[in-house]
């Protein structure tokens, strides 16, 4: 018999002008709390932003997965076409089984406004550019591409987002988690995690925002399977918000050369 992952006691927890949303990850004596810690705006009530992050891990161990809480039906949905798309790339993922409280409905999203993931990079500087008509907000996240123990680093990285932001008149959402931090032990995060890990953000944002673009890496001639990918990153969308995968049409030199000056 599988191993069973359950997520339970999804939870919400408020100080000092933050909250935090968190869960336990529990696999058979193995206890692990998942948190996203943000500021007071509007999150997701569901457990809608704790199936990209446990479902990949699921996959990759042949874990069955049972999540305590309400999950919207249109990322149940999609969670179904990126099994098909995770199994097809890679032999050693499972098709699992997903059990949930209940599912529901989503909001509307078509009054809300659109975000993107911003690191800094040539990717999502490029993305930014691209649809800077649209985008209102920036979404940064320690813990993903800088360790939550590099004060340091993540507190530079932050102050230099913050500039770029306040330049252009955009609003910066941070969102600290350790998702990273459970994942790594299980799967690849480049090869697998690292487009699960943006979509637990953007579920969690999800009364915010309308659409989340995903800076993608690659030109369309040369995708191959990745934890962000086109065939996956929309699939994340629970009806409230959408994801968009972006950067297709350009190469890493042809992105340079359009966010050179």
């Amino acid at each position: 018999m599988n191993e069973l992952l359950r997520v339970t006691n999804i939870r919400t927890q408020t100080a000092n002008a933050t909250q935090t949303r968190s869960a336990d990850f529990i696999v058979g004596r193995r206890n692990k709390t998942v948190w996203f810690r943000t500021d007071a705006e509007p999150i997701c009530d569901s457990a809608d932003p704790f199936i990209p992050a446990a479902l990949i891990p699921a996959m990759r161990r042949n874990w069955s997965l049972a999540i305590e809480g309400p999950v919207s039906a249109a990322l149940l949905d999609g969670t179904k076409r990126i099994q098909t798309t995770m199994t097809d790339w890679y032999p050693e993922y499972h098709r699992v089984s997903l059990q949930v409280g209940s599912s529901a409905g989503s909001e509307a999203a078509l009054s809300r406004p659109v975000a993107t993931f911003f690191s800094g990079g040539v990717d999502s500087f490029y993305t930014l550019q691209q649809h800077r008509d649209e985008i209102s907000h920036l979404i940064f996240v320690p813990g993903f591409d800088i360790p939550l123990g590099h004060a340091g680093e993540r507190r530079r990285a932050s102050d230099s987002v913050r500039e770029v932001a306040a330049s252009l008149g955009l609003q910066l959402v941070e969102v600290e988690t350790n998702l990273r931090q459970f994942g790594q032990p299980y799967v690849s995060w480049l090869e697998a995690y690292v487009g699960a890990a943006l979509a637990s953000v953007a579920l969690l944002l999800s009364p915010r925002f309308c659409k989340v673009y995903v800076p993608g890496t690659a030109a369309g001639n040369q995708l191959e399977p990745n934890g962000t990918h086109p065939e996956l990153d929309p699939n994340w969308g629970n009806g409230t918000v959408g994801l968009v995968h972006d950067g297709l049409h350009a190469t890493r030199f042809e992105k340079v050369g359009a966010i050179a000056d």
